[in-house]
């Protein structure tokens, strides 16, 4: 198109044109392409700017150094909800190509590059990626850490169950020793008091050697 620029800035754009030719299109057509779809050109790509721009703002304010369990748990739900706001405006905000017209899709592409949007949509999309993966690896790390808590928790248990069992047999012992020993000794005809006593102290003394065993064994574990 001769005598007639598009002007495109950080700032704003504008239409610039001298000399055009007396037809209805110059006369009608254009100022209204130019109020209607150039301007929701316009207004799609500050859209898009803006979005990108709070999205990463977002990710800034939930990032922070000392983090608590209570933080911890706040910027994980900050980051799902962040990610699922980029993912709802990757498919419904960020397109390649709106209008088939060719000076349309031109227009569109020039307000991207002005405003850099795909540089800008690729930030941000690094930075929801490496967060989201840093929360993922946290999650996952809390989660091995826990599993090793309880299986710490199981060999202790069981640990504490074989000593129990343990204890019972040579409580067992002890008791049982000086019972076998009087059983025996009833069984093979009356006894003096001195044979019962003696007896007794050699059921004594197995269960005290048995309770040293047991001490000793106790150590190793």
């Amino acid at each position: 198109m001769k005598n007639a620029w598009f002007t495109h800035s950080l700032d704003g754009g504008a239409f610039v044109s001298g000399d055009l030719p007396d037809t209805p299109f110059f006369r009608d057509q254009l100022p209204e392409h130019l109020h209607s779809r150039y301007y929701l050109l316009f207004l799609l790509v500050l859209h898009q700017r803006f979005a990108l721009m709070k999205l990463s703002r977002d990710v800034a304010e939930c990032w922070h150094a000392d983090m608590d369990e209570r933080k911890e748990a706040e910027q994980e739900a900050a980051v799902i909800r962040i990610r699922s706001a980029f993912l709802l405006f990757t498919a419904r905000g960020y397109f390649a190509q709106v209008m088939q017209q060719e000076h349309h899709h031109q227009s569109y592409r020039r307000w991207q590059e002005t405003f850099q949007i795909e540089r800008l949509y690729r930030e941000v999309s690094d930075e929801v990626r490496e967060m989201s993966r840093h929360v993922l690896e946290r999650r996952t790390q809390r989660i091995v850490n826990l599993q090793a808590e309880a299986a710490a928790n199981d060999r202790q248990e069981q640990v504490r169950d074989r000593r129990r069992e343990a204890f019972l047999s040579v409580l067992a012992g002890v008791l049982g020793g000086p019972a076998l020993v009087l059983s025996f000794l009833d069984a093979i005809g009356p006894v003096s008091v001195g044979a019962a006593i003696a007896g007794s102290v050699i059921g004594i003394v197995g269960g005290i050697f048995l309770i040293i065993l047991f001490l000793l064994w106790l150590q190793r574990q």
